[in-house]
């Protein structure tokens, strides 16, 4: 979802041609690429453990899959 939005706020920036709306986008791409890693990675693995890591080995954090991840595949 978070890279979804990140391309609409660049593509929003592009079709309006703005600087505003490019910084917006640009801030808004760099703080998700601190919280996510950051904050909420740790939390997860807090409330996951070894299935979480097992996840986020075989799923990008911000690059879609062609396929779906199952677990046990």
């Amino acid at each position: 979802m978070i890279s979804g939005i990140i391309l609409i706020l660049f593509g929003e920036a592009a079709v309006l041609d703005s600087p505003w709306h490019a910084a917006w986008a640009a801030f808004f791409l760099v703080l998700n690429l601190l919280y996510i890693p950051l904050v909420e990675e740790p939390q997860l693995e807090k409330r996951f453990g070894d299935a979480y890591q097992r996840y986020r080995g075989h799923v990008r954090r911000f690059v879609l899959r062609l396929r779906p991840w199952r677990p046990g595949s």
